[in-house]
């Protein structure tokens, strides 16, 4: 008898424990749309900014901004603050390759392919007021200090890393090098191939290494080895540390010539 009262009573809880889950998921908010402006970027990051996750939404939130031309002034404020750089980061030779693939048309599916659901089969659909982002690793061990995300996209091999450090109480990113490295081709560019001319101008100057996945780097090897032609690793850099050497650079120059 008191196995069995034992068992119902387990049960109970079990079920009001599932039922509260539900109510939980169903009264949850759904996912903000994207900030109107700088102002309203600010406020969300004041709330989501405390945990990296929000954070990291939050900087794709603001790349979707850039890359609107009628957002691109309130999204470049916005990259600035979440990447904290300084005025005029865009003109730096570090973020040059970063700028270029938002202001491109024909790149900007590199930022989509971390939509989940976004697929080379689909061209990269995805609703920019209403999407996820699926980080499958967090880990903290990084000589950097900083703490690593390993997001899934939707158009590589293997999950890719974007780093972040705390702050005052909120999460901004550090390394954002791998949210722009190239993917797999959506289906609507199979046909733009690397020998062929009249694609000069989508195919980065013939720099794709294989017909089929747009120069796709995250490739392994059956043994888990990195293949030949995936470059070698690279330690995590800071765009405000970068900024401030090219900064004094310039300074000297200026000393120098005058």
């Amino acid at each position: 008898m008191r196995k069995e009262r034992a068992f119902m009573g387990r049960t109970i809880i079990r079920r009001l424990a599932a039922a509260a889950l539900f109510l939980a998921i169903a009264a949850a908010p759904a996912l903000a749309a994207l900030p109107r402006n700088y102002s309203e970027f600010k406020a969300r990051y004041a709330q989501e900014g405390r945990t990296p996750e929000g954070a990291l939404k939050l900087y794709f939130d603001a790349v979707f901004c850039y890359i609107d031309p009628a957002t691109r002034d309130e999204g470049s404020k916005m990259l600035r603050y979440t990447l904290r750089l300084r005025q005029g980061w865009e003109s730096t030779a570090y973020n040059r390759t970063f700028v270029e693939r938002m202001e491109d048309p024909g790149r900007e599916y590199f930022f989509r392919s971390y939509a989940v659901g976004a697929t080379p089969q689909n061209n990269y659909a995805m609703d920019r007021n209403d999407y996820r982002l699926d980080i499958v690793k967090r880990w903290s061990g990084h000589s950097s200090g900083d703490l690593q995300l390993s997001l899934r996209n939707g158009g590589a091999d293997n999950p890719r890393v974007v780093y972040l450090r705390k702050f005052d109480g909120l999460w901004f990113v550090t390394n954002n090098s791998s949210t722009f490295l190239d993917v797999r081709r959506p289906v609507t560019m199979a046909d733009r191939t690397g020998h062929d001319a009249d694609y000069d101008d989508v195919n980065y100057g013939g720099a794709i290494s294989d017909g089929q996945d747009g120069g796709d780097y995250d490739k392994t090897k059956s043994s888990g080895e990195p293949s030949k032609s995936a470059p070698p690793p690279q330690a995590p850099q800071h765009p405000a540390v970068n900024q401030e050497l090219e900064d004094a650079f310039q300074q000297l120059l200026r000393n120098v010539l005058k």
